[in-house]
C-alpha cells in the first residue's frame, strides 16, 4: 500500500471512525427526515399551501424509509449509510487528486478533508450531508473523466446522475 493510501486510511481511522462512534447526535439523520415529513405534511394542510416544495429532500426520505420497510434499526442504518458515504467520498477524492498530483498528494487531500471539523461533522456526525458530499464528488469525478476522455458519454452520464442525486439528498 502506498504512503498516500496509508495517510488517507490513517486519517479516516483517526478522525472519521471516532466521530461516528462517539457522537451523541445519533438520531439526527432520522430526526431530520421526520422533521421534513412533518413540515411537508403541515404544508398540505394549509388552505393556500402548495403540495410541492423542491426544498424537501425526497431522496433522504426514501433512504430513511428503507430501514422501516426492512425492519432494521433506523439509527444503525443512518450510521452505516454515513460511514459508507464518508468512505466513498474519501475514495473518490483520492482518485481525483491522484490523477493530477500522485498518491501522496491524494492521501494528503483526503487526510486534510477529514481534519476540517465542518466536513467531518457535516458528513459523519449529523449524517445528512454524507450522501450529498459523495454525490458532489462523483459529479466532479464524472466531469473530470469526461473531459479527459473527450466527453465519453458514460462519465458525463455519471456526472449528470450524481448532480441530480445531490438535489434529492439535500
Amino acid at each position: 500500500m502506498s504512503r498516500g493510501r496509508l495517510l488517507a486510511l490513517a486519517s479516516f481511522v483517526a478522525v472519521v471512525l471516532p466521530a461516528l462512534v462517539l457522537s451523541d447526535n445519533l438520531h439526527s439523520l432520522a430526526e431530520s427526515t421526520s422533521f421534513d415529513r412533518l413540515m411537508l405534511g403541515l404544508r398540505w394542510l394549509e388552505p393556500q399551501g402548495s403540495r410541492w416544495d423542491p426544498n424537501f429532500p425526497l431522496g433522504t426520505a426514501v433512504l430513511m424509509a428503507i430501514p422501516h420497510a426492512l425492519g432494521l434499526d433506523p439509527v444503525a442504518w443512518g450510521r452505516g449509510l454515513s460511514l459508507l458515504c464518508a468512505a466513498g467520498a474519501g475514495a473518490v477524492l483520492f482518485a481525483l487528486v491522484r490523477r493530477a498530483a500522485g498518491d501522496l498528494a491524494a492521501g494528503a487531500a483526503v487526510a486534510g478533508m477529514w481534519w476540517v471539523p465542518a466536513v467531518t461533522r457535516g458528513a459523519v456526525v449529523t449524517g445528512e450531508e454524507a450522501p450529498y458530499l459523495l454525490c458532489l464528488l462523483l459529479a466532479l469525478y464524472g466531469m473530470v473523466r469526461g473531459a479527459e476522455e473527450r466527453a465519453e458519454w458514460r462519465w458525463l452520464a455519471l456526472s449528470v446522475l450524481a448532480g441530480n442525486a445531490m438535489a434529492l439528498v439535500r
